[in-house]
């Protein structure tokens, strides 16, 4: 909104407004982005999703262990397997992936709940 300034009293007066506007509107944005990022961490959103849905059909059951999983995988390979065989690896590999995905899928709505 434009308004006609006469004296140099209603400047600075207008002035004065439009800081406190601009100070009140960076306060807002401030607060929306941290709002925003919090929304948008990962953590919070599998909680949210673990806790506000009921997941009928275990999709998130099933990626969680999965993602485990192949953690579990990774770190065994890694630690244990790293001088083995490539029949030894593959096959420790499966078996790790295959069993710990279901033990993780079974039990990862008590570890997103409780965490």
């Amino acid at each position: 909104m434009i308004n006609k300034v006469s004296s140099v009293e209603e400047l600075r007066a207008e002035k004065a407004r439009l800081q406190i506007k601009k100070e009140s509107l960076e306060d807002s944005i401030k607060d929306d982005v941290h709002s925003i990022k919090e929304s948008l961490n990962p953590f919070n959103l599998l909680k949210g999703n673990a806790q506000n849905k009921s997941d009928e059909n275990g999709i998130l059951n099933k990626l969680f262990g999965t993602s485990l999983g192949f953690g579990l995988d990774f770190f065994v390979r890694r630690l244990f397997l790293k001088k083995s065989g490539f029949l030894k690896k593959a096959f420790l590999s499966l078996v790790i992936n295959t069993l710990g995905s279901k033990v993780f899928a079974a039990k990862s709505g008590a570890i997103l709940v409780d965490s």
